[in-house]
């Protein structure tokens, strides 16, 4: 069983082998790897930010949004740098 926050989000008694579980957490996806080598057992959890939810649609939009702004930010100072570089070859 998997208890998150005191509910329980997945049940599967019969873990035999390797298996991977996905379940929300609030508005994240969520990928719950338990993993069995040599006879031990290894657990991992990994957010989705590949899947679509309203969450990873809108921290695509904002790094988008991040990077229009650093390559205007880049070509402002292209252009200051080129513009002082031109006023002292004239002077």
């Amino acid at each position: 069983m998997v208890y998150c926050n005191q509910k329980i989000v997945v049940i599967d008694f019969n873990v035999l082998r390797t298996k991977t579980y996905s379940f929300f957490i609030d508005d994240e996806m969520c990928n719950l790897t338990v993993e069995r080598k040599n006879n031990r057992w290894y657990y991992g959890l990994v957010i989705d930010h590949e899947v679509d939810t309203p969450k990873n649609a809108l921290r695509r939009k904002v790094n988008r949004q991040n990077v229009y702004k650093a390559i205007i930010f880049l070509i402002i100072i292209l252009l200051s740098v080129s513009a002082i570089s031109m006023f002292f070859a004239f002077v």
